[in-house]
């Protein structure tokens, strides 16, 4: 997970334990205090521990159950690709197939 969406989902989470608890942003009690009283840790640790969890269990599974292979399989792939603006082609240069008849 990334920073930003992993920000939002928090936020959310907070939201939601506010809502919960009815503690009103008007009452100026900081988010610590709210988490606390909640006993509940932020999601992006639940998310975290149990993507590890589940990591954890494909590792240990046999080479030759269908998880393993798609996960050996997908090594050598290489998931790179360009993340820049593409390049934009002048008015003229492209060439239309009705215009070559």
């Amino acid at each position: 997970m990334t920073v930003k969406p992993g920000k939002r989902l928090d936020a959310f989470d907070q939201w939601c334990i506010r809502h919960i608890l009815q503690v009103p942003f008007t009452a100026h009690v900081i988010n610590q205090v709210v988490r606390t009283r909640s006993a509940q840790p932020p999601v992006t640790q639940t998310i975290t521990a149990r993507r590890l969890r589940f990591f954890g269990h494909i590792v240990r599974s046999d080479s030759d159950e269908d998880h393993k292979r798609a996960l050996n399989a997908a090594e050598g792939l290489e998931t790179s690709y360009n993340r820049e603006r593409p390049e934009t082609t002048e008015p003229g240069s492209v060439i239309c197939p009705a215009q070559s008849i």
